[in-house]
């Protein structure tokens, strides 16, 4: 709220993205890019990546300005409803109240620059030079094929040398903050196989058809609530099913490790196999009360809705 009492950002989460961070939150990716409402508030979702390699949605806002103190406010919210565990890393664009609000809010988190984001602007920014071409292939080689930060550096200087882009601004800022988006600065840290913010914006499909520039932040609420319920039962049955079996069949099963050798896995015992029946039978009675959730907000959907801001 401003002065005014008037509603300047929102943040919006449910049980079911709690749940999916307390597992799968290590890594996420945020982006501001998808599209604005009829208030002209951007929409931010927090996306992560489950154990399937599947996108799963971590809560979101709406924002009433991209600046500075909007971000901290957002990853506040998004901090403490969820037990006050940050992200192990972070994935955005460049955007540099973002990158204020990351140091502020999660000053242990990696963060990386989306990396596409960055090679896209190539043709914008060398279009015009007389050798764009070999300009573009050589900075794709030295960014992409690099094994190690000295291969970087030298294949850098030499790019810029052959070139003569030696006071090129765009590349010496690109430079000074390459351990945020340079492959070989990053490879020892877990990204969770990302590297784009593709997985933020690849979310636009799950919303397309149900959230757009004309939704209010009435129709909002209740529309996030529809989309996810409808995904909640299939998403509940495969990720819990799932540890049920492995934990259950898996007596033969090989680990690889590391240094190449492979260890057994152990076969449960009887009080193990007990232990799962009681697994299975709690996974069923959850699915049914997700099921029964549903009935009831179809039904909710022939009443007028409402919401509290």
């Amino acid at each position: 709220m401003d002065e005014y009492n008037r509603i300047t950002s929102v943040f919006w989460t449910d049980p079911h993205s709690r749940a999916a961070c307390e597992e799968f939150g290590d890594v996420v990716s945020f982006d501001t890019t998808y599209l604005t409402n009829k208030y002209d508030m951007p929409f931010a979702p927090f996306v992560g990546v489950n154990h399937h390699g599947q996108s799963i949605l971590l809560g979101c806002g709406l924002l009433s300005a991209e600046d500075t103190l909007s971000f901290v406010w957002l990853f506040k919210c998004w901090l403490r409803c969820m037990g006050n565990k940050a992200p192990y890393s972070i994935v955005t664009d460049q955007c540099k109240a973002m990158a204020n609000a990351i140091e502020d809010v999660f000053p242990k988190t990696k963060h990386r620059w989306c990396l596409w984001h960055i090679m896209k602007k190539i043709p914008e920014k060398f279009q015009g030079y007389n050798n764009y071409v070999g300009i573009k292939c050589d900075i794709t080689s030295v960014v992409y094929d690099s094994g190690n930060a000295t291969d970087f550096d030298i294949g850098w200087k030499r790019l810029l040398t052959t070139h003569g882009l030696q006071n090129n601004e765009w590349l010496c800022n690109l430079y000074e903050e390459r351990q945020k988006w340079v492959p070989c600065y990053l490879k020892n840290h877990f990204w969770a196989d990302m590297s784009t913010t593709q997985r933020s914006e690849g979310m636009n499909a799950f919303f397309d058809g149900f959230i757009n520039s004309s939704t209010t932040l009435q129709q909002f609420v209740v529309q996030c609530n529809k989309k996810l319920l409808s995904g909640s039962i299939a998403d509940s049955l495969k990720h819990k099913w799932n540890v049920v079996v492995l934990q259950l069949w898996a007596y033969e099963r090989l680990v690889l490790h590391d240094d190449g050798s492979r260890k057994e896995f152990p076969r449960p015992t009887e009080e193990k196999l007990r232990t799962n029946n009681l697994k299975i039978r709690k996974v069923r009675d959850e699915i049914a009360a997700i099921r029964k959730m549903k009935k009831m907000n179809n039904l909710a959907d022939d009443k007028p809705a409402s919401t509290t801001l």
